[in-house]
């Protein structure tokens, strides 16, 4: 059991250190749920003949 509890705690301070990371570079839940994501545009030509004639 102490083995598992070592494990454990090994992967609770890798978690934090991703958490810390992602949260510097600004990776955070709420700044990936704010980011703009671009429409599609349903006028666009689809074919590669009608892309590029």
């Amino acid at each position: 059991m102490d083995e598992r509890a070592a494990l454990m705690m090994q992967l609770d301070k890798s978690t934090k250190n991703i958490k810390a990371l992602a949260s510097d570079l600004g990776l955070t839940v709420n700044s990936r749920m704010a980011m703009n994501m671009p429409k599609q545009d349903s006028n666009k030509p689809t074919g590669i003949k009608a892309r590029f004639g």
